[in-house]
């Protein structure tokens, strides 16, 4: 199952002693969060870790269960990327414990008509829950988490995914642990 959400680049562990990136990817709901942590895998050889995906597969997950995971990825010496547009008022503390592992956040925020409109392309879940999650957005301290802030579109469509992929591979360089 960890297979099919967690996957492995092709290309082995280099041996070149450089310190590994360490993203976490957050946000507003359609911003791509999950689409550029699939491109920093497929492109840049980046361990890309779905947390969405993993918390609702069964069985069901606790916040420890999620930490012990990050935990078990990053301890592998790999660059990793964490995608998860979390809960405000449910999950600042994993969060903030990801971010204690040496995790950079980013916050993916920008044209949120231009979200709105690719949430409801997709067509699901309803988007009554991208209005509940922007909600509970308004109430989030997000500069308390001290994070990079990304917005990935230009004018209402998306940047490129290289140009987006550049800016926080530059960033998390800067942050190497």
């Amino acid at each position: 199952m960890f297979a099919v959400l967690f996957r492995t680049p092709m290309d082995p562990v280099t041996t070149d002693r450089r310190k590994q990136r360490l993203l976490l990817l957050t946000g507003i709901p359609a911003t791509g969060k999950t689409e550029m942590g699939r491109f920093l895998e497929r492109e840049h050889g980046f361990v890309h870790m779905d947390m969405e995906e993993f918390l609702m597969a069964p069985p069901p997950k606790s916040h420890a269960d999620t930490l012990r995971l990050i935990e078990r990825q990053r301890t592998s010496g790999k660059d990793n990327v964490v995608t998860w547009g979390f809960m405000p008022g449910q999950d600042e503390p994993t969060i903030r414990a990801i971010q204690k592992m040496g995790f950079r956040m980013a916050w993916f925020d920008g044209d949120r008509n231009a979200a709105h409109r690719v949430f409801r392309q997709r067509g699901h879940p309803p988007i009554q829950l991208f209005h509940a999650q922007k909600d509970r957005i308004k109430q989030l301290d997000i500069d308390s988490f001290q994070p990079i802030r990304l917005d990935p579109f230009e004018g209402r469509e998306f940047r490129s995914r290289e140009a987006i992929a550049a800016e926080l591979i530059g960033l998390a360089g800067d942050q190497r642990v």
